[in-house]
């Protein structure tokens, strides 16, 4: 018990009833408790100690009680991590079963940090289908579920009012008149912005009024 009672300065004098002591007591086991089961997270579920116990899964919570029953009553263990006697044994039921969807389970893994983590359960369902595995999306998503395999949300593009430094306006000398007598008279354009893997890309055609032809920008100028 060193390592919990380092820090409590508790003075002989102050404790004046067994009922004191045995308070005192209780409040030991339960820091030390606590330590434990940041040990218990780090060893057996390679996460970080300093996680919320209520981010655990309920399967987390069963092995880490599991883990830990033989130093600590199940009724105690229970009451930390606030886990219904009911839904441990129903979590040791389905960890220790024979998993028959073992090697699926494992593809499932691969497949969801092969093309990282964002797909969900329809799309590593379409991809197990090209392998030629038939399983139901069903089973996927429970499966998915309890690897705690979930898909990362792409960010949506915030929308930004911004519309670059204030300028003097220029004249409007068309004035929504499209119309040209003769070539290379009134020319239109306009800029599309394409996203792709590289990044990036921006397309602005420039089209003659008169013949509706995109201009070709050569060596030797316009075409």
């Amino acid at each position: 018990m060193k390592e919990t009672t380092d820090n409590i300065d508790v003075n002989p004098a102050d404790i004046t009833s067994s009922e004191e002591i045995k308070q005192l007591k209780e409040q030991l086991l339960d820091m030390q408790m606590d330590i434990d089961i940041l040990k218990e997270i780090f060893k057996v579920l390679k996460k970080d100690p300093g996680i919320d116990q209520a981010h655990l899964t309920n399967r987390e919570k069963a092995v880490i009680i599991d883990a830990m029953k033989n130093k600590y009553s199940l009724p105690k263990l229970f009451k930390k991590f606030n886990f219904a006697k009911s839904s441990y044994y129903y979590q040791e039921k389905v960890i220790y079963a024979e998993d028959k969807y073992q090697s699926l389970r494992k593809r499932i893994i691969e497949l969801f940090h092969e093309n990282r983590d964002i797909f969900g359960y329809r799309k590593i369902h379409m991809l197990l289908r090209r392998e030629g595995k038939k399983v139901s999306e069903k089973v996927i998503r429970r499966i998915m579920k309890q690897e705690n395999l979930v898909a990362r949300r792409k960010r949506r593009r915030k929308y930004n009012s911004y519309k670059g430094e204030i300028t003097v306006p220029v004249e409007n000398i068309i004035k929504r008149n499209f119309h040209a007598e003769r070539p290379n008279k009134k020319w239109l354009t306009d800029i599309t912005e394409f996203s792709i893997k590289s990044g990036k890309v921006y397309l602005s055609p420039i089209i003659d009024c008169l013949t509706e032809d995109v201009i070709i920008v050569g060596r030797n100028g316009f075409k």
